[in-house]
């Protein structure tokens, strides 16, 4: 089946307004696509004015009558996420969903942020932080609103015990392990806990070659070129995401790509399985911010 065979037996989105972090690259740029071939409303979440900017341009010229508005959004630095999420308040008070996209691959020369590594920070220290953050916002709020969690394969797999999450000498297999287990143990914990306005899901985009691999010398020049040899675009990835968009998904349900280990293919529902979930991960991050 070919992409747009697939697109095209998905419902319209049309009236629908989306929120996307990490809009501008990758997956997230992808999925923005998607969801603009399918008539929604985007708003694109973004660190960086002028490649977000530009990024809508490009968008604009495929889709010129696509609805798309844009919010700097920096999901590493906690007064941007409160600047977003009074943004978010009171401009998209309806809202259909958030997608949880933005994150970052682990570099040689991190320095870390408050003590921990970069990426544990950014991917799930952060985002634990705006997740609580806007649902506190909306808990009173009446309306329906979906939360996306784009996890990954890698959270899967053999964790390194830690104490805490001040340990910026944490190799970067470990560092990018660790910060996508957290965000599926958000997703879980999240879903256990839901009421009755608000679902919660999970994607992974299976093994995807973007614009993180260009993070530093190893990745660009020997995690890239060992990546296309069993990995799939980020169109193709994106769609896990854009599943989760749609009313046949239910709180608490995970989509992944359907092929060979997860790795690559089109979306398929799958069990989260407890075992990977990991409580102590919510506890070290909320010592970090809950002060």
């Amino acid at each position: 089946m070919s992409l747009k065979k697939y697109l095209d037996k998905l419902p319209s989105l049309k009236g629908k307004t989306i929120l996307v972090t990490g809009a501008n690259s990758g997956v997230g740029f992808s999925l923005s696509q998607h969801i603009l071939e399918k008539e929604g409303k985007l708003v694109m979440m973004c660190r960086n004015q002028e490649r977000m900017n530009k990024a809508k341009e490009t968008l604009l010229l495929k889709y010129p009558k696509g609805e798309i508005d844009t919010l700097i959004f920096d999901q590493s630095d906690i007064e941007s996420i409160n600047r977003a999420c009074e943004v978010i308040k009171d401009s998209y008070p309806h809202f259909y969903a958030l997608v949880f996209n933005a994150g970052m691959l682990p570099t040689n020369d991190d320095e870390g942020i408050n003590g921990v590594p970069s990426s544990i920070w950014t991917n799930f220290v952060t985002l634990d932080y705006f997740s609580h953050q806007i649902l506190t916002l909306f808990k009173d709020l009446p309306g329906n609103r979906r939360y996306v969690y784009q996890g990954s394969l890698a959270s899967r797999l053999h964790q390194k015990k830690v104490q805490s999450f001040k340990d910026i000498k944490l190799k970067m297999f470990d560092q990018y392990n660790i910060s996508k287990n957290g965000v599926e143990s958000l997703f879980y914990n999240l879903q256990s806990e839901a009421d009755e306005h608000s679902l919660f899901l999970l994607c992974e985009p299976g093994v995807v070659s973007t614009n993180l691999f260009n993070s530093n010398w190893f990745m660009k020049h020997i995690g890239r070129p060992a990546i296309k040899i069993l990995s799939h675009s980020p169109s193709k990835a994106a769609l896990c995401a854009l599943r989760c968009l749609y009313d046949d998904s239910n709180n608490g349900d995970m989509f992944v790509p359907r092929g060979l280990f997860q790795i690559m293919g089109y979306p398929c529902k799958m069990t989260y399985k407890k075992k990977s979930y990991h409580p102590q991960y919510l506890n070290y991050s909320r010592d970090l911010w809950n002060k």
